[in-house]
Protein backbone atom coordinates (compact mmCIF):
# COMPACT_ATOMS: atom_id res chain seq x y z
CA UNK A 1 0.00 0.00 0.00
CA UNK A 2 1.08 3.73 -0.44
CA UNK A 3 1.38 5.75 2.66
CA UNK A 4 1.33 9.72 2.55
CA UNK A 5 4.75 10.84 3.62
CA UNK A 6 4.01 13.27 5.71
CA UNK A 7 1.35 11.03 8.16
CA UNK A 8 3.76 7.83 7.71
CA UNK A 9 6.77 7.58 10.28
CA UNK A 10 8.00 4.04 10.54
CA UNK A 11 10.49 5.23 12.98
CA UNK A 12 8.31 6.45 15.91
CA UNK A 13 4.54 4.81 16.50
CA UNK A 14 3.65 8.07 17.63
CA UNK A 15 4.38 10.05 14.76
CA UNK A 16 1.35 9.59 12.45
CA UNK A 17 -1.05 10.42 15.27
CA UNK A 18 0.95 13.37 16.20
CA UNK A 19 0.84 14.09 12.32
CA UNK A 20 -2.74 13.46 12.26
CA UNK A 21 -4.00 15.82 14.87
CA UNK A 22 -1.73 18.46 13.11
CA UNK A 23 -3.69 17.88 9.91
CA UNK A 24 -7.29 17.77 11.76
CA UNK A 25 -6.04 21.63 12.96
CA UNK A 26 -4.73 22.49 9.85
CA UNK A 27 -8.08 21.63 7.83
CA UNK A 28 -10.41 23.22 10.96
CA UNK A 29 -8.44 26.53 10.04
CA UNK A 30 -9.29 26.28 6.84
CA UNK A 31 -12.49 25.69 7.61
CA UNK A 32 -13.09 27.92 9.50
CA UNK A 33 -11.47 30.50 7.39
CA UNK A 34 -14.09 29.43 4.53
CA UNK A 35 -16.89 29.48 6.96
CA UNK A 36 -15.72 33.47 7.69
CA UNK A 37 -15.19 34.00 4.14
CA UNK A 38 -19.03 33.10 3.82
CA UNK A 39 -20.30 34.83 6.53
CA UNK A 40 -18.23 38.23 6.63
CA UNK A 41 -18.78 39.63 2.85
CA UNK A 42 -22.61 38.84 3.17
CA UNK A 43 -22.67 41.43 6.21
CA UNK A 44 -20.37 44.16 4.28
CA UNK A 45 -22.87 43.96 1.05
CA UNK A 46 -25.50 44.84 3.50
CA UNK A 47 -24.04 47.31 5.12
CA UNK A 48 -23.14 49.00 1.80
CA UNK A 49 -18.91 48.84 2.44
CA UNK A 50 -18.50 45.75 -0.82
CA UNK A 51 -19.92 44.93 -4.31
CA UNK A 52 -21.76 42.34 -4.96
CA UNK A 53 -19.13 41.32 -7.57
CA UNK A 54 -16.72 41.26 -4.79
CA UNK A 55 -19.07 39.09 -2.83
CA UNK A 56 -19.75 36.62 -5.18
CA UNK A 57 -15.70 36.13 -5.57
CA UNK A 58 -15.63 35.80 -1.54
CA UNK A 59 -18.31 33.15 -1.73
CA UNK A 60 -17.39 31.20 -4.16
CA UNK A 61 -13.45 31.09 -2.58
CA UNK A 62 -15.48 30.43 1.22
CA UNK A 63 -17.91 27.66 0.00
CA UNK A 64 -14.82 25.79 -2.01
CA UNK A 65 -12.94 26.23 1.42
CA UNK A 66 -15.63 25.19 3.82
CA UNK A 67 -16.14 22.14 1.89
CA UNK A 68 -12.41 21.23 1.80
CA UNK A 69 -11.75 21.98 5.09
CA UNK A 70 -14.84 20.30 6.48
CA UNK A 71 -14.02 17.26 4.20
CA UNK A 72 -10.56 17.13 5.27
CA UNK A 73 -11.33 17.42 8.98
CA UNK A 74 -13.99 14.55 9.18
CA UNK A 75 -11.16 12.23 7.13
CA UNK A 76 -8.73 12.55 9.85
CA UNK A 77 -11.47 12.45 12.36
CA UNK A 78 -12.31 8.71 11.33
CA UNK A 79 -8.45 7.92 10.35
CA UNK A 80 -7.49 8.67 14.30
Amino acid sequence: PVHRAELYCPTQPSCGRLNASIMKNIYGLIAITGLALTLIPSILVFTGAMTNATHKWLMTLGMILWFGGALGYRKTLRST
